[in-house]
């Protein structure tokens, strides 16, 4: 069950408990959860809970897909290079070394559903992108798209993600 939840502006708002992620990450800052969007959202339906239960209960492994699936973007970005518009760009070559360069911020549980569980967007600040966020679409473990600071509308993309797999 997700508690301590307030109604704000069309979601509902908290923060996240996710202990491994706190220990990889060397923080104490509180990660967000804000539940629904454009529809008016009181209280989280059973395909938002079934969401955050598999977040908390699948946490280390939802984070490994997340920081490979990242690790290897990255380097497929970066290239051989380390500069990036004259200014250098730190090496990331393991997922260990993205704990100095990431920190989680907000997770966000959508609307949109597949067998009974929400999609989430889960968002980093980066200092390794220019733009400085990085969000990650997901449904339970699998990763959909990396989005850099708000380039792709994110709720639109699951819902033909979940119509593409459905066969609607």
């Amino acid at each position: 069950m997700i508690k301590d939840l307030e109604y704000d502006n069309g979601s509902l708002m908290g923060t996240i408990e996710l202990k491994s992620w706190k220990g990889f990450f060397c923080s104490s800052d509180p990660i967000y959860l804000v539940i629904g969007s454009k529809e008016k959202t009181y209280k989280p339906e059973k395909k938002h809970e079934n969401a955050y239960d598999y977040i908390v209960n699948n946490q280390q492994d939802i984070l490994a897909k997340i920081l490979y699936g990242y690790v290897t973007e990255f380097s497929e970005k970066r290239g051989d290079m380390n500069y990036a518009d004259g200014e250098y760009r730190p090496s990331v070559e393991t997922i260990t070394d993205l704990s100095a360069y990431l920190l989680p911020y907000c997770i966000k549980i959508l609307d949109t559903q597949r067998d009974g569980c929400s999609y989430t967007v889960i968002r980093f600040v980066s200092q390794l992108e220019s733009l400085g966020d990085v969000s990650v679409l997901m449904h339970k473990d699998r990763v959909i798209i990396f989005e850099y600071n708000g380039i792709v509308d994110i709720d639109e993309f699951a819902k033909k993600d979940c119509e593409r797999l459905i066969g609607a």
